[in-house]
């Protein structure tokens, strides 16, 4: 009975001691120059080449704006969620970053895809923030979210490197 109690106050005050402010960043090497990878994350309508969630399910997308690069705009919507994508910023060959929002801006992200190059390579880096919801029982959720974007991003930046390495590329 004293575990279960004891187990009961852990989950009723651990989420107080968890931050809003959520991170994921992971990396990968890629066998290809920046200048070779950068297309492929500058136009929002590859992404889906790569990213896992459009992998994972079908998704209706309108695009506007440009075709590429800052101000470059993609709209999606699938069966349990819709949401938009902005590219904020776009540097050639260095970075692009973006702005997510979900659900009619209920939920927003920032992120960002850094090129580093590393011998005759390239360093992948991709990041993403948010501040999460003041009820600090729901920052459960912020702590699977984090588990679900890591998986994520580990599987997208296999996919991109698949690609930016395949000889022949879009």
């Amino acid at each position: 009975m004293k575990r279960f109690l004891a187990l009961v106050g852990f989950i009723a005050v651990f989420p107080f001691f968890v931050s809003r402010r959520s991170r994921v960043v992971r990396s990968i090497w890629v066998n290809a120059k920046p200048a070779e990878v950068f297309p492929l994350i500058n136009n929002l309508k590859l992404w889906s080449q790569w990213t896992a969630w459009s992998r994972r399910e079908a998704a209706e997308e309108l695009y506007e704006g440009p075709e590429a690069g800052e101000g470059a705009l993609q709209h999606w919507k699938t069966e349990r969620m819709e949401g938009t994508i902005r590219i904020i910023q776009s540097v050639p060959d260095q970075r692009v970053a973006y702005d997510l929002n979900m659900e009619n801006g209920r939920h927003h992200m920032e992120g960002v895809l850094t090129l580093e190059p590393v011998g005759e390579g390239t360093r992948i880096v991709w990041a993403c923030w948010w501040i999460g919801i003041e009820n600090p029982y729901a920052r459960y959720m912020d702590l699977a979210m984090r588990w679900w974007i890591r998986r994520d991003f580990e599987a997208g930046l296999e996919n991109l490197k698949q690609i930016a390495e395949q000889p022949a590329r879009v």
